[in-house]
């Protein structure tokens, strides 16, 4: 077992730390605990050993370790939604994260995001690059008229769907819906309160989302093909990690950050979802 008196000393060159294992050799839980002390450091202003994280970085981007990518998400993800929550939309937020760590990935692909080559600050700096050119594309995005997205021509269900008329049913509904929680909730609708409507029946922000939630889980399980249904469903439906769907499905966690980013571009694009994808209620 690697004990911590075999910790390498910061010399600057984890080559020059002769006498010590590299750290590639040490488990994942101790090169977590090290990043994150070295990560607080950093934080406070005081000097810091990047080596560490470097070594997390390297295996998640490069050895595509699920279980180091779960780390680096936990550790980037936190400053890089305070920062987002700034620019954009609370409801894109998530999706601009998960888009962020694909386009990192992407870049250590092709070789333009060395790990082992910056510090901590310029790791940081490089991240929050990334996250500066998500926020612009989706700013251009939103400033262009969305295109909905086209029906399926074939159906891999057994029910019909929802036809035209749901549709328009549905969304006048969904509009009175909002309607009335917007006016008869005195905090917004996030209020925990439960008024009584003109007509004698109850409403109340709980009944709302699980209105909304229920129509556009009814739209996507009839407009997206089964591979990204199933995608969909695991990941937002049941609360599945990427790395355990990267696991079950036999690909590399990089892939479902990958696959869930676009398909979230495309569908935060479709004038029929946009409503249902943002907003408070």
């Amino acid at each position: 077992m690697l004990e911590d008196n075999n910790l390498p000393t910061h010399t600057g060159d984890a080559d020059d730390d002769r006498g010590s294992p590299p750290l590639a050799h040490y488990p994942l839980e101790w090169i977590i605990t090290h990043c994150r002390v070295q990560m607080e450091l950093f934080h406070q202003g005081q000097p810091d050993d990047p080596r560490f994280c470097h070594e997390l970085l390297r295996r998640a981007f490069e050895a595509h370790d699920p279980e180091a990518s779960d780390e680096v998400f936990v550790l980037f993800a936190p400053p890089l939604r305070r920062w987002f929550l700034r620019h954009v939309e609370a409801a894109l937020v998530d999706d601009l994260v998960q888009e962020t760590f694909a386009r990192l990935l992407e870049k250590s692909r092709q070789g333009t995001f060395h790990v082992s080559a910056y510090t901590l600050s310029q790791v940081r700096s490089f991240i929050h690059g990334c996250a500066c050119q998500v926020v612009q594309e989706e700013q251009r995005r939103q400033s262009r008229t969305p295109v909905a997205l086209p029906e399926p021509t074939a159906r891999c269900w057994n029910d019909p769907g929802p036809s035209t008329e749901d549709l328009v049913e549905w969304r006048f509904r969904l509009a009175d819906l909002m309607h009335r929680s917007e006016a008869l909730l005195p905090h917004g609708p996030s209020a925990a309160l439960k008024p009584q409507c003109p007509d004698g029946y109850g409403l109340d922000i709980t009944e709302l989302r699980s209105f909304r939630a229920r129509m556009l889980v009814s739209l996507l399980r009839h407009r997206l093909p089964p591979d990204e249904w199933d995608l969909v469903n695991q990941r937002y439906l049941h609360g599945m990690k990427p790395r355990d769907i990267a696991r079950q499905a036999g690909v590399e966690v990089g892939q479902v950050y990958t696959r869930l980013a676009s398909l979230m571009r495309r569908l935060r694009a479709d004038t029929t979802l946009k409503d249902l994808l943002s907003g408070d209620g």
